[in-house]
């Protein structure tokens, strides 16, 4: 092997080196970004989930009220005087 094809053969290793790393850094990067991505709509279902409990224990608690005249602590149970 002569000294020219050394430095050819040298060259082409530094490239196929160099473009195996940037395959590898793009994946990588995909990769965080996927992970932040699941990260954000996991967040976003809690909140989620967190807003639709409060709007149905609000309206349960609209649903008693209905079904029960006045508020619990008024109830006919609480007047009955204990000796």
């Amino acid at each position: 092997m002569s000294a020219e094809e050394a430095q050819h053969q040298k060259q082409r290793g530094r490239e196929i080196y160099s473009r195996d790393n940037s395959i590898t850094a793009d994946r990588e990067h995909g990769r965080l970004q996927r992970e932040a991505a699941a990260k954000a709509a996991r967040e976003q279902a809690a909140e989620r989930s967190r807003v639709l409990a409060a709007e149905w224990a609000d309206k349960q608690k609209q649903r008693l009220k209905k079904l029960l005249p006045g508020s619990p602590s008024t109830s006919a149970s609480a007047n009955v005087a204990v000796r």
